[in-house]
């Protein structure tokens, strides 16, 4: 197995512990039924975020499925800051 696909097997387990997490809050947070009105955040935060995030997730989940379709974002980096990115991505999960 090269580097490439054990990084992307990691940020997929890692991404596959974090999902149910998430989704319980996201559930639960919606149970009171309460409106949630998101343009006190701000018109900045309200326009920029939520595309940012989506961009965000595309590139992410592309990445996993083939990395070639990202290959014009790849940045030559040592293996060691690989390695601590994924040390850092578990322990946060």
């Amino acid at each position: 197995m090269d580097h490439d696909q054990t990084f992307r097997v990691i940020l997929g387990l890692v991404f596959l512990a974090i999902l149910p997490i998430g989704i319980y809050h996201r559930v639960t947070s919606q149970s009171t039924g309460e409106a949630l009105d998101r343009r006190q955040e701000g018109l900045f935060i309200l326009v920029t975020l939520r595309p940012a995030g989506a961009l965000f997730w595309f590139g992410l989940i592309a990445w996993m499925l083939n990395p070639a379709w990202m290959a014009w974002s790849a940045m030559p980096l040592p293996g060691w800051t690989r390695w601590t990115g994924a040390v850092l991505a578990a322990a946060g999960a």
